[in-house]
């Protein structure tokens, strides 16, 4: 029980009364009078708000949840009893999400229905579990609020921002990818696989035209191909301590998680099989599949990821990704390459290239590229921006060993690295590299 300010209140008439006893002492009849009625109500009051209210209560969420992207919960509420009701409400959600619009307070007269809704924003992926909401109950009179507790138990699931995903379906249906910066290559060669007969159009290659059908309709007639389907795109995702490094809301792996599922939907249009791995604490391995169907299999894989304190053992993550993986494949390696580790990497890739076709998406902090986009104004400046040049220095060092190595690399910001996969691979596949 909560006194309200009508409470309050009339314990402050109360003790006013108790003062004016100190210097009239013939008032003090009078205060006995005024305390025994407050108390009588009060206590009365109390009573009435303890009996059952027959307040219904259910949560209504989504099932599938975005990472960062506000949704909406609604409760449905229900006053079953027979007097009405004033009330707040406080939805107990876990503490990994953000929500706003909490109190709800509206008032249910008695046999009264009504849905309300708050916004909840998930900043953690995983599973989520509500257990109770809390409706603060307002006495008749109201000089009390009485707390009752309503077992409302719902689960939901967190994903990585597909929202991104499905923004990618609708911009490819409008053919405006340009707009996202997702470039189209032109084809150094044709891919393998026939398409369809066309007519002819100027500038089409003379080796295309088929002159069988050319001659049975009497025009030319032009071969068109398709980019080579059924192929396999293998993710190795870092699940090691660099990847917990976090430049805004979202942790680099959550980035990284990002990136994997737009450019996964991606190669899953194109026809090819996407397959998920992990390494760095956890070795987890969802082998290659075709369909666009495949995604959601994917967000089932990794909605529940998260990276550890451990250091990423390259060598053993390639001996294990060449005993489960044995066509040739584009495998993408996504981490964070530091100079400490750049040998041990170079060396497990050159392992790795001989069997596949390998590109390493290396994350870089976007503080770095604040720093040096600000004015140096003092001599602290000066030395920050000095430290973060020789970093920036070694790491310039150590991609340059990579690419000496005929290792394929992209070194982005975490807001960068899915277009920048995809862009990548579409540039493979126009190529024909594998």
């Amino acid at each position: 029980m909560i006194p309200d300010r009508r409470m309050l209140l009339l314990l402050w008439l109360l003790s006013t009364v108790g003062l004016s006893v100190c210097l009239w002492p013939q008032w003090e009849d009078l205060w006995w009078f005024v305390f025994a009625v407050i108390m009588v109500v009060s206590v009365a009051d109390a009573l009435l708000t303890l009996r059952p209210t027959g307040l219904v209560i259910q949560r209504k969420i989504e099932d599938s949840l975005s990472l960062g992207r506000w949704c909406s919960v609604v409760l449905d509420i229900a006053n079953q009893g027979r007097r009405n009701l004033q009330l707040a409400l406080y939805d107990h959600h876990p503490e990994t999400v953000l929500g706003r619009g909490l109190p709800l307070t509206l008032r249910l007269d008695s046999g009264q229905g009504i849905a309300v809704d708050y916004g909840l924003r998930p900043n953690r992926r995983g599973s989520l579990i509500f257990s109770t909401t809390q409706a603060r109950i307002r006495s008749p009179l109201g000089l009390w609020w009485c707390n009752r507790w309503f077992s409302s138990r719902s689960r939901a699931r967190v994903y990585p921002d597909f929202f991104v995903v499905s923004k990618t379906l609708q911009w490819i249906q409008d053919n405006q990818l340009a707009s996202m910066g997702i470039r189209k290559f032109r084809r150094r060669s044709e891919g393998l696989d026939f398409l369809q007969l066309r007519e002819y159009r100027q500038g089409d290659p003379i080796r295309g035209i088929d002159w069988k059908a050319s001659a049975r309709v009497r025009k030319l007639i032009s071969r068109e191909y398709q980019d080579d389907r059924d192929q396999q795109v293998v993710f190795l995702i870092d699940c090691g301590w660099s990847m917990r490094t976090q430049d805004d809301e979202l942790p680099h792996f959550d980035h990284s998680l990002n990136a994997l599922l737009l450019l996964a939907y991606v190669a899953l249009r194109q026809g090819d099989a996407v397959g998920v791995g992990t390494f760095g604490g956890s070795g987890l391995w969802l082998p290659p599949a075709k369909g666009v169907a495949s995604a959601n299999r994917i967000l089932n894989f990794v909605y529940e990821l998260h990276p550890n304190n451990d250091v990423p053992d390259y060598d053993q993550a390639v001996m294990q990704l060449l005993s489960q993986q044995k066509k040739r494949a584009l495998i993408i390696v996504i981490t964070n390459v530091q100079d400490a580790n750049c040998g041990e990497l170079i060396s497990a890739l050159n392992t790795l290239r001989r069997h596949h076709l390998v590109l390493l998406a290396s994350l870089r902090e976007q503080v770095i590229d604040d720093v040096l986009q600000e004015d140096v104004d003092n001599f602290d400046d000066a030395l920050r921006v000095a430290a973060i040049h020789e970093y920036m220095d070694h790491r310039q060092r150590a991609l340059d060993q990579l690419g000496a190595n005929g290792i394929v690399s992209l070194d982005v910001v975490p807001n960068a690295l899915g277009v920048s996969l995809v862009n990548k691979y579409l540039q493979i596949k126009r190529s024909a590299a594998f």
